[in-house]
């Protein structure tokens, strides 16, 4: 992450430690720091924040829809055994352009 990936996001330390003294002479203006007493708070600052990213709900795509929601698109794409009461498509064979030669007149 580069150092203006950090503007507006908090960054955790502990107090009275080297990280104290160094990290906020280099950040550039706008960074948020939440200081901790002990390293131990600091860790579960950490682990609480990571078990609520993990908390929330992620983006899926559903995998099924109902036939009200297929409007604009074609039918050839929609449909399958998986749908109740939606024919499969039927395939169809597309003629190749052209004649093929006769098999080993190459």
């Amino acid at each position: 992450m580069s150092v203006v990936g950090i503007l507006g996001k908090k960054i955790g330390m502990t107090r009275a430690t080297l990280e104290e003294q160094v990290v906020p002479k280099a950040a550039p203006p706008g960074v948020n720091f939440v200081m901790f007493d002990e390293h131990a708070a600091t860790q579960q600052a950490l682990q609480n924040l990571y078990k609520q990213q993990q908390a929330q709900e992620h983006y899926t795509i559903p995998q099924f829809v109902s036939t009200e929601q297929t409007a604009g698109i074609p039918a050839r794409l929609v449909g399958g055994a998986v749908l109740p009461g939606v024919p499969a498509p039927v395939p169809q064979l597309v003629p190749m352009p052209g004649a093929a030669p006769a098999p080993g007149k190459w």
